[in-house]
C-alpha cells in the first residue's frame, strides 16, 4: 500500500486534505460559485446589450469586443501562465 510521507496511508492523507480544504476556506468555494453563477453572466449580458444597441445581428459581438492588434508572446505568457 502507499504511503505519505507522514506514514499514513495514501488514501486517508488524502480525504484528510480534501476535506481540511473545505473545512478551512469554504469562502474559496463560494467565490467561484458566485464568479460563475453571478458574475460571468451579468458581465456577458452587459456585453450583448451593448451589440444589441449596435443593431448587431444574432450573438455577434462585432464592434463591442474589438481586436485590432495580435498579442505579443510576453503578454501573452504574463496574463495566461
Amino acid at each position: 500500500m502507499a504511503r505519505a510521507s507522514s506514514g499514513t496511508p495514501l488514501s486517508k492523507s488524502l480525504r484528510l486534505r480534501l476535506t481540511h480544504c473545505f473545512v478551512v476556506a469554504p469562502e474559496l468555494f463560494f467565490g467561484v460559485f458566485a464568479n460563475i453563477l453571478v458574475l460571468i453572466p451579468v458581465q456577458l449580458g452587459w456585453l450583448y446589450y451593448l451589440a444589441k444597441k449596435r443593431r448587431n445581428r444574432g450573438w455577434s459581438l462585432e464592434g463591442v469586443v474589438v481586436y485590432d492588434r495580435p498579442v505579443d508572446w510576453s503578454r501573452y505568457l504574463i496574463w495566461f501562465p
